[in-house]
């Protein structure tokens, strides 16, 4: 038993290396997919913080408003205390909430796929009370709504 040599066998590394290669397309895969389904989230978290800081921009100019001219259901216009008017209104093509001020327009939240504005004069006071809903997302399956009444006096 003197002259026996040790090592492996060319059928055992083979084995070693077919185990150990299946071992690490597993763990590349699982790595690939946790990456995807973290990136996937992140994006949906971003355009949800957008939403909300855009409806909250709407909110607030529309509580300083001097007079609500007019309230459609994609659009709402109104005049601010300086004598400027804004109007807010959902570009579908582009899937944005724009924001108009005399003459000038700006994106005010992406991937918007639907907003809509109702109004409600609130009995004797005068009031105008007035409902937005704003539905965003990314994919189909991840859309979500946002919706808030503002009382206007």
């Amino acid at each position: 038993m003197a002259g026996k040599r040790a090592g492996f066998t060319l059928v055992e590394v083979v084995v070693a290396v077919t185990v150990f290669v299946l071992a690490l397309s597993g763990a590349l895969a699982l790595y690939l997919q946790e990456s995807r389904v973290f990136k996937d989230t992140e994006a949906r978290v971003e355009v949800q913080e957008h939403a909300r800081i855009a409806l909250d921009r709407v909110v607030r100019e529309l509580r300083t408003a001097k007079e609500v001219n007019e309230v459609r259901a994609t659009s709402v216009t109104f005049t601010l205390e300086d004598g400027s008017r804004v109007r807010y209104y959902h570009d579908a093509t582009r899937q944005q909430l724009m924001r108009e001020k005399n003459g000038g327009v700006n994106p005010v939240a992406s991937y918007v796929r639907d907003l809509r504005f109702s109004g409600e004069l609130m009995g004797a006071t005068g009031d105008l009370l007035i409902r937005i809903t704003l539905a965003a997302g990314m994919g189909e399956d991840q859309t979500f709504t946002l919706t808030t009444s503002v009382l206007v006096r």
